[in-house]
């Protein structure tokens, strides 16, 4: 027989590669089967029987005690069998049995690891529906229907809350999930928790992940905050206030913001406005934000877990289809929004989960910095939002600061534009101005209700600088226009 030639081995690759793509695309294909099929055995509580019985289960006994025809679930066995879900075996007088497998236990409805309620949330019709819309909704140039939204007029949340049947589902499903990410974040990172007296979980649905994280560190005390249609249908829970309200207005005071499967939902600029109201929420000395989020891993940021990287990957799917905006995250994606949302440091960290930790911290000084020197300055606006004593005295603060007298202005460097500090009794705080005496700074809403104007010199000395009150770096004498916040 003669030897291939490096013609026929490419035409031969090129063969098995075709024949590949092909048993590939026939899964495709026919891939909705898997989840209608699993969905079908949580139904009809296969995984439950099992479980309950503990001994091989023959087809008659499992056909009778589910009251099913036999063949057809014969055949549904089959193909689970043939996917790890469920195992055959033959007993000691030579029947056929089934039992259970590490995967099948996944489908009981009460399991603690149980994925079953997310299962017969995703295959709802309700959320199958908007998959149809998809394509549409790419290929609109404003991309401003959501699939959701034009599968069922609404979008999730308000779908959600006018029909108490798919929010029950909808709850089910975090709820189930939050039994398996809270386990793996008790396992894997404890001493996030160190610390916290009080805990609020931001959309935390039924409040299933604040009751254990209250179970596991007793000392913690948590309020479970959600909408009200929400909140006010969870279950009573030891340790655990409910609180309805709505987290673009404001979060609840607390040493510490839970935040699990949140932020993925919503646009870059809905998540900056769900961590501001959770950084005015937590102490600026010791607060946290603790973020559960599907990190999606690029290079070298993934280590080692393909298939989680694919259910990430999977997950930013099913936000385009099911919400407006949302959509899962890459590590630096979620440093732009952490940055913008004011936090300049942050940790991620990796679980036993899809979702990974990331542990937002910081301290600020009085000059609206971080204690290591990074971070944004932040405005007198911002700075007294974040604070509620400094809410009730921003118009007394803002008359005290147009008295002269009462503060020394310092510019602390000049680069084109004057960076200066205000000084006054209770606040310190950096402001930007243009050579114009113009604040530059969008960030901040200006009361320009009155303007203050002074004579500016660079005194040669530095103790002069200090007595001087205001003055320049260039040495000029010139007067400045500052409007004040």
């Amino acid at each position: 027989m003669g030897t291939e030639t490096n013609g026929e081995a490419r035409i031969n690759e090129e063969k098995t590669k075709n024949l590949k793509a092909q048993a590939d695309m026939w899964k495709y294909v026919f891939g909705f089967t898997e989840m209608a099929v699993i969905k079908c055995a949580i139904e009809l509580g296969i995984a439950d029987f099992l479980e309950r019985n503990q001994e091989p289960v023959s087809l008659n006994q499992l056909s009778v005690a589910l009251g099913c025809c036999s063949s057809s679930l014969y055949r549904i066995l089959r193909f689970l069998i043939n996917r790890g879900i469920f195992k055959e075996t033959v007993t000691k007088n030579g029947e056929t049995s089934y039992v259970q497998t590490p995967l099948s236990r996944l489908l009981i409805k009460e399991g603690g690891n149980s994925m079953a309620a997310f299962v017969l949330f995703e295959s709802s019709p309700v959320m199958i529906a908007p998959w149809h819309n998809l394509s549409a909704r790419i290929s609109s140039k404003e991309n401003n229907t959501p699939a959701f939204d034009a599968a069922h007029g609404k979008d999730v949340w308000k779908y959600a809350e006018a029909d108490p049947g798919h929010s029950n589902l909808l709850n089910n499903a975090m709820a189930c999930d939050a039994r398996v990410a809270v386990s793996a974040i008790i396992d894997g990172c404890p001493e996030i928790f160190e610390g916290i007296d009080t805990l609020v979980d931001v959309g935390g649905g039924d409040g299933t992940a604040l009751r254990l994280l209250v179970e596991a560190f007793p000392c913690i005390k948590g309020i479970n905050f959600d909408l009200p249609h929400v909140a006010s249908v969870a279950p009573h829970s030891n340790g655990v206030l409910h609180v309805g309200g709505d987290m673009f207005n404001y979060v609840p005071k607390a040493d510490a913001a839970f935040l699990m499967w949140v932020l993925h939902d919503w646009g870059d600029e809905e998540c900056i406005q769900i961590l501001t109201k959770c950084r005015e929420a937590i102490p600026k000395d010791k607060g946290k934000v603790i973020i559960l989020e599907a990190v999606i891993g690029e290079n070298e940021e993934i280590k080692g877990n393909e298939k989680l990287k694919d259910v990430a990957l999977m997950l930013d799917m099913v936000m385009m289809a099911h919400t407006s905006n949302g959509k899962e995250r890459t590590a630096k994606e979620w440093a732009y929004v952490l940055n913008a949302a004011g936090f300049s440091r942050h940790t991620i960290s990796h679980i036993n989960a899809v979702q990974s930790i990331l542990r937002l911290q910081e301290t600020l000084s009085k000059y609206g910095r971080s204690n290591d020197g990074s971070g944004p300055q932040v405005d007198l606006a911002h700075l007294l939002a974040t604070r509620d004593q400094e809410l009730r005295t921003l118009k007394a603060e803002s008359r005290r600061m147009l008295r002269f007298s009462a503060f020394a202005i310092q510019t602390i460097r000049l680069f084109g534009f004057r960076h200066l500090i205000y000084h006054s009794q209770s606040l310190e705080f950096p402001i930007q101005l243009d050579k114009r005496g113009e604040n530059r700074d969008s960030g901040g809403a200006s009361i320009k209700k009155k303007t203050l104007v002074g004579k500016v010199t660079k005194p040669p000395e530095a103790k002069k600088m200090r007595d001087s009150g205001l003055f320049l770096e260039n040495g000029a004498t010139e007067q400045l226009s500052l409007n004040v916040l």
